[in-house]
């Protein structure tokens, strides 16, 4: 496990040009570290923006879109079988 460790941490040092121990001293000072809970939080809040976001693209899409792939679907139902009714 450790030389995983090790290899992950030798590769973000040399992407940022940082040496191995100023790279451990970033990670050392990383928010998780210093208040886990809040980090948590601010996380979280900005991954529910995120969805919310993603769904609103979604919501706004024309309807004309939903309609013809319910349509689409409806047309390859077995004759006498009836779709739920809306």
């Amino acid at each position: 496990m450790d030389d995983l460790v090790n290899k992950r941490v030798r590769a973000l040092a040399a992407d940022h040009g940082l040496t191995v121990p100023e790279t451990l001293a970033a990670l050392d000072k990383h928010p998780i570290e210093l208040d886990r809970d809040q980090f948590l939080r601010r996380t979280l809040a900005l991954e529910l923006i995120e969805l919310d976001q993603l769904q609103q693209a979604f919501a706004t899409r024309p309807s004309r879109i939903a309609t013809s792939g319910v349509g689409c679907f409806c047309s390859r139902l077995p004759s006498g079988v009836r779709p739920c009714s809306a």
